[in-house]
């Protein structure tokens, strides 16, 4: 393969970083010469790096737990027990949306 293969080839994605250098080393190339084009070629994502990282962003889901009423508990406790699972439910609500925007803004990123 030449050098202008191994480019194109490293620059579409066809190619990982490791058989990139590899090559361009076999053809005469210094090893940190051959890194150095790397980092200036770096392709978008090769397809099976993009599917690996891609499967990782996913945000994990989030879910209040349930605070326990007891049944014999007075009225005004039931009613704040309520009031404080409402507003936990509201609270992981909110995280789980800021998780899901922060994890679209990484595949958006990432080429995803």
């Amino acid at each position: 393969m030449s050098h202008r293969d191994l480019v194109t080839a490293y620059a579409s994605g066809r190619l990982s970083r490791r058989s990139f250098v590899s090559g361009l080393t076999a053809l005469g190339v210094s090893a940190s010469a051959a890194t150095a084009y790397a980092t200036v070629l770096h392709p978008t994502r090769s397809a099976a790096a993009q599917s690996q990282a891609c499967g990782e962003l996913y945000p994990p889901q989030v879910e209040a737990p349930d605070i326990p009423i007891p049944p014999k508990a007075p009225a005004f406790v039931q009613d704040r027990l309520k009031d404080l699972q409402a507003r936990l439910d509201k609270q992981f609500a909110d995280l789980q949306d800021r998780l899901n925007k922060k994890f679209a803004e990484l595949r958006n990123r990432h080429g995803c």
